[in-house]
């Protein structure tokens, strides 16, 4: 799965995993499988890029990409695909690229590191979320903020604790250092957004029917028509009424948030007449 950050693909692949689909047997909070991530971190890391800067992964080289689909071969079939696939799965499957169920999982990243992945799964399909611009960098200001507090209180709390205690608290908090630039100016997040939006479009001549783009308003709006079409495209046989149940999962309130918060609708009028925004039918709300 594909798509910018707070895009929601998180709620879809809760939904796709109550319906049966296997997205890792060791995840983060926010369902991305640790095992993948930890690779598309490094491979961005080693392009010096990230995911709040990941333009740089699109000017690696062909050695560098050559290289990089060697390591990624190694890990899927190494000892560490256990953190993937668990105890009993990794047992019985030698290398994730012969898996026969269904399967795959979520990363953000993966928009641009699926330059490396789909050589290792040539027939891979890609299902790309994407969510209005406003909704999707204020969530993120959001995060990255309450991170940052988060890290100056862990900061606080270590000055007043020994070693042994700190290493009794759990794990040490993170936050990059220096805030984003756009947690202080929205106009930056809509930059970030849009490099992930095109680039996920961008794929389309190349996977053609293998990349399914789903609105995220669309979700919520009409959830059991949109789902339906996410559940075929995925392959998963469901049924109208079980389709149904995880469409009332749905909170149709998270649909265009940015409207209640005048500060926001300003930036919106701003920018609703961008050609993106036309293109993926934002320009009138």
């Amino acid at each position: 799965m594909i798509g910018m950050h707070r895009s929601g693909t998180t709620m879809v692949t809760e939904l796709l995993e109550k319906s049966g689909y296997f997205f890792g047997a060791k995840q983060e909070s926010n369902h991305e499988a640790t095992f993948f991530l930890k690779l598309n971190e490094w491979m961005m890391k080693h392009a010096n890029a990230s995911w709040s800067y990941p333009q740089n992964f699109q000017h690696i080289d062909e050695g560098y990409r050559n290289e990089m689909i060697k390591v990624m071969g190694f890990h899927l079939r190494s000892y560490k695909r256990f953190e993937f696939l668990g105890l009993r799965k990794s047992l019985k499957y030698n290398d994730i690229k012969s898996l026969d169920f269904a399967w795959g999982w979520k990363d953000p990243r993966n928009t641009f590191t699926i330059d490396i992945w789909k050589k290792k799964f040539p027939e891979a399909k890609l299902l790309h979320i994407y969510r209005n611009p406003i909704d999707v960098v204020e969530s993120l200001r959001k995060r990255e903020l309450n991170l940052a507090r988060n890290f100056k209180k862990w900061l606080t709390l270590s000055n007043e604790l020994s070693i042994k205690e700190i290493l009794l608290v759990g794990k040490l908090g993170y936050y990059s250092a220096g805030s984003p630039l756009w947690t202080e100016n929205i106009y930056e997040g809509i930059k970030l957004w849009e490099s992930y939006v095109n680039k996920a479009f961008s794929l389309g001549e190349e996977f053609k029917d293998r990349i399914l783009h789903v609105r995220y308003e669309d979700i919520l709006e009409k959830p059991s028509i949109t789902l339906n079409n996410v559940f075929r495209f995925v392959g998963l046989e469901t049924d109208t009424k079980q389709i149904e149940n995880i469409a009332q999962l749905i909170r149709p309130e998270r649909r265009y948030v940015f409207l209640k918060n005048e500060g926001l609708r300003q930036i919106y009028d701003e920018i609703k007449d961008k050609e993106i925004m036309k293109k993926l039918q934002y320009e009138s709300l």
